[in-house]
């Protein structure tokens, strides 16, 4: 079964063994392998918003659910269960983007079925329990889904930060404010206990890309220092105040720098001076509204 979901988005119903999965497609005329999007725990396809839009290759976007974690929830079940649905869309090679619990899953991913993933762009992740722990603050309000009006400022002073200091409406704007599918926000967060990819990240050999802000309160910034120190080539990039989320805050940057990272050619490009920093210097301007 296939719908339309706003304009050139393309809704379709997948069977994955026992599972049905809905699955929401961003058709764009290009030779490039799908883009794999995998969302933070508890996040919903839709808030990828306005980043995805400016992505220029198809990209490919579902909601986790209870079933897609196993019976006992897992990283590698959930792994298992991406890998395979990406074979039903007849899409055998793709590129990945993970953001937070999402760049865990796309590691794991890399790791179990390396033929069918070309490069990786891993955002506002960590290697998990080997990994920097967030402030025990963070961590607290991690733990609950409830993303109600009544909780914002801690979400924002402990979870978000960043540009939500400066522009706390942009929580709504992005549809942060939201009521959560429980279950399944918990069995995300059972999937990750003693989850670590730490042994095994120097084992990979796709090329990688680490966006990370420095003041990211859920997932310290020294974790992207030691994924690019441990997957061998990986290019890290930091995004100055940004936040957890900045990658949703600042779509402008942060579409150019996953679109140039998968449109690059195997052989290292020079960067040009300044390159995406009016872009980036803009987006700040417009979040704080100067």
């Amino acid at each position: 079964m296939q719908m339309r979901d706003g304009k050139d988005m393309l809704l379709r119903q997948v069977q994955v063994g026992p599972h049905s999965v809905t699955v929401s497609i961003q058709e764009v005329a290009s030779d490039a392998p799908p883009l794999l999007m995998l969302s933070g725990v508890g996040l919903e396809y839709q808030r990828w918003g306005r980043t995805r839009e400016l992505i220029g290759r198809t990209t490919v976007a579902f909601d986790v659910r209870t079933e897609h974690l196993g019976r006992r929830p897992s990283m590698r079940r959930f792994a298992k269960f991406a890998a395979e649905l990406l074979l039903e869309l007849d899409m055998p090679r793709v590129d990945v983007v993970g953001l937070s619990w999402g760049g865990m899953a796309a590691q794991q991913l890399v790791h179990d079925h390396p033929a069918q993933f070309r490069r990786m762009v891993l955002v506002s992740t960590s290697p998990g329990f080997l990994g920097v722990p967030a402030r025990p603050s963070s961590t607290k309000i991690l733990m609950s889904p409830h993303r109600s009006e009544d909780r914002l400022p801690e979400l924002i002073r402990k979870l978000y930060s960043g540009d939500f200091i400066e522009n706390p409406a942009l929580a709504h704007e992005l549809g942060l404010i939201r009521t959560v599918d429980e279950a399944a926000y918990r069995r995300q967060l059972r999937a990750l206990l003693g989850w670590t990819s730490s042994p095994w990240l120097s084992s990979l050999r796709k090329k990688t890309l680490i966006l990370h802000a420095e003041n990211d309160p859920v997932i310290p910034y020294p974790n992207a220092v030691l994924m690019r120190l441990l997957i061998r080539g990986a290019t890290l990039k930091r995004c100055p105040g940004g936040g957890h989320l900045f990658v949703l805050t600042r779509p402008e940057s942060s579409a150019q720098s996953i679109n140039e990272f998968l449109d690059r050619s195997g052989k290292p490009a020079r960067r040009r001076a300044g390159a995406g920093s009016d872009t980036a210097g803009a987006e700040v301007s417009r979040i704080r509204g100067t």
